[in-house]
């Protein structure tokens, strides 16, 4: 029998930590106005809408790629908004504003409105100021500076990287940075906050501080703040970050950097463009572009298509199981590596997403390129998608935290609570 037909199905509760920042349109019940959103609709209570007239000041007005059309007595032309398209337009207090993608919120006969965001998706006129729906979130423009209204959550639903530690989950982003959620709520770090780069690529926990790998180097957050090193080599750009013991492996291209209490040191490697990195006490395996390396010592050995023991040269994740390695790849599926390097199929064909793949115990998570989640637990692999009630199909992070699965997708994080359980390998 194979791993596949061992497919169970049971009811999961899945809690849903959606994004509200992209803000899709604004209308009003009842004295409310609701929001709808990315990540679902809220609700604002004691927002009165105030009556809009198609005309303002004797003329129409009308958003458009190009700018603002106007129509006068019969005549029409094009107020450009500095080259932007035009996406709303509301009337408030006597001047008329045009939100933009790209530039913000602007009066049409006057300049930008500070404290709003570039990309604005939604404008409605209200007794206690204009609600501007952003992709940022939703802000209020009234008399003083722009107030942010959006209850908190992720500011970007697109989830690239997932780690747990110092009470809090913390959850990187493609181009938002990095939020934590802990029992006091969501923070968030950007670039603005000292981040070298708001692309995410990993990030990892060390017992004291969080590791955080992009493009322009490696970060950490400490104590609330954010912290870069002073040695250049770790400004280098990096891909993935793992923690191991007392050391802190940092993935780069053909090197891996090892940061331990007795220093740092570099390990040459043939990767040119790694994806992750994993350690032990005495190897470290580098996966990438060019397939999975294995170094030890001075020792480099390779896995691949061409050995025979991949089903893609494309590795996009690793996790210690049961004694082997578990390896996904695009499209070469999920395989497991045993001490002597034999490979076992786990998934066929699946598409493992970059670093979605995690273990504990027999316990087994697979993120999936827009198929879902595969969850082996209980001696059995369940695959959970949308219609389960997970945010996306997309899923591009798994974290097992105690007896909860997290799963980072494109819509937004889920928490999977599983039971307990003595879960035994399926074979």
């Amino acid at each position: 029998m194979t791993l596949l037909a061992l497919l169970a199905t049971a009811a999961f509760a899945i809690e849903v930590f959606p994004s509200y920042g992209h803000v899709r349109a604004i209308r009003f019940e009842t004295g409310s106005a609701v929001i709808e959103t990315a990540g679902g609709s809220f609700r604002l209570p004691g927002f009165d809408p105030l009556p809009q007239a198609a005309e303002w000041g004797g003329c129409f007005y009308e958003p458009a790629d190009e700018g603002v059309r106007r129509r006068c007595a019969g005549n029409e032309d094009l107020v450009p908004i500095g080259g932007f398209p035009a996406t709303a337009v509301a009337s408030y207090k006597g001047e008329l504003f045009v939100g933009t993608f790209g530039a913000g919120l602007r009066r049409l006969y006057g300049g930008r409105v500070g404290g709003v965001p570039d990309a604005v998706t939604a404008l409605a006129a209200t007794r206690r100021g204009i609600l501007c729906g952003t992709e940022a979130g939703l802000f209020l423009v009234g008399e003083g500076p722009a107030e942010r209204l959006d209850p908190p959550s992720l500011p970007e639903p697109n989830v690239s990287a997932l780690a747990a530690g110092g009470g809090s989950l913390w959850v990187g982003s493609f181009d938002h940075g990095v939020s934590a959620l802990s029992s006091s709520g969501w923070k968030h770090w950007t670039s603005a906050d000292g981040l070298p780069s708001d692309w995410i690529d990993d990030l990892a926990w060390d017992g004291e501080k969080l590791w955080g790998a992009t493009e322009k180097g490696v970060f950490w957050i400490v104590d609330g703040r954010v912290a870069r090193p002073e040695d250049g080599v770790l400004r280098a750009p990096s891909a993935a970050v793992h923690v191991e013991g007392a050391s802190v492996y940092v993935a780069q291209p053909r090197r891996v950097v090892v940061v331990s209490p007795e220093g740092t040191r570099v390990v040459e490697t043939p990767e040119a463009h790694p994806q992750r990195v994993w350690a032990d006490a005495d190897e470290i395996w580098v996966a990438g572009l060019d397939g999975l390396y294995r170094i030890k010592g001075r020792s480099v050995g390779r896995y691949g298509t061409i050995e025979g023991t991949l089903g893609s040269n494309w590795v996009t994740a690793l996790a210690p199981w049961e004694g082997g390695l578990l390896v996904g790849t695009y499209d070469g599926g999920l395989v497991e590596l045993d001490a002597r390097g034999a490979r076992r199929p786990v998934l066929e064909g699946a598409w493992v997403n970059l670093g979605a793949l995690a273990a504990q115990g027999s316990r087994v998570a697979v993120g999936e390129m827009d198929g879902g989640l595969w969850l082996h637990d209980s001696g059995a692999w369940r695959h959970l998608k949308r219609e389960d009630g997970l945010p996306s199909n997309d899923v591009t992070a798994v974290l097992f935290e105690g007896d909860s699965l997290w799963v980072g997708t494109r819509e937004g994080v889920a928490r999977i609570q599983l039971p307990p359980t003595e879960a035994r390998a399926v074979r």
